[in-house]
């Protein structure tokens, strides 16, 4: 919004008041306009992401997380292929494509209900036994460390960074240990 604004910061913080305060923010025309002349968009439901899941899985053996699986789906549906020539769903494949990079900043392994609905029972099982980071694994087998509450304090900032510091610092240590 900043450099739509040509770096406005009056315009902007205008808007997120608005935005604070109503919830919603209704932009004049001129700004739709350049808004949709550099971002677009695509809608990705549950069903469509395990779709895609599920045939990223097929197509090059490769278990996304439901992110990930979302930002193929959409660049898809935008035009855009992805590692290959062709798209990934057959609706989209008569249609030009344009390459693109999809980033995957996630590991399916944080989302087994998710890659269990995609791949079924069997593809989490198989996943699990193949692909499944080892250090991932390895955290399974460790004891869940109690919740640590700090209640809050009259401290300063100083001293209640140094005691979360120090707690930290306690948390690494032990962790070592064991």
């Amino acid at each position: 919004m900043y450099y739509m604004s040509d770096e406005n910061p009056s315009l902007v913080r205008q808007w997120m008041t608005t935005v604070d305060e109503t919830e919603k923010l209704t932009l004049e025309s001129n700004w739709i306009l350049k808004l949709q002349a550099d971002f677009r968009s695509a809608r990705v439901d549950d069903e469509l992401m395990c779709a895609t899941l599920l045939a990223a899985k097929e197509k090059w053996n490769y278990v996304a997380d439901p992110h990930t699986a979302v930002a193929f789906s959409a660049a898809e549906q935008l035009g855009y292929c992805s590692l290959t020539s062709k798209c990934i769903s057959e609706e989209l494949q008569h249609q030009k494509c344009y390459a693109v990079a999809v980033l995957s900043t996630a590991s399916p392994c944080k989302f087994q209900e998710s890659v269990s609905a995609a791949l079924g029972p069997q593809g989490w099982k198989d996943y699990f036994e193949d692909g499944f980071p080892i250090e991932a694994k390895d955290l399974l087998n460790k004891p869940e460390r109690d919740l640590i509450m700090f209640r809050k304090q009259s401290l300063n900032l100083e001293i209640a960074q140094s005691n979360w510091q120090v707690e930290l610092q306690n948390i690494i240590a032990s962790g070592i240990e064991s």
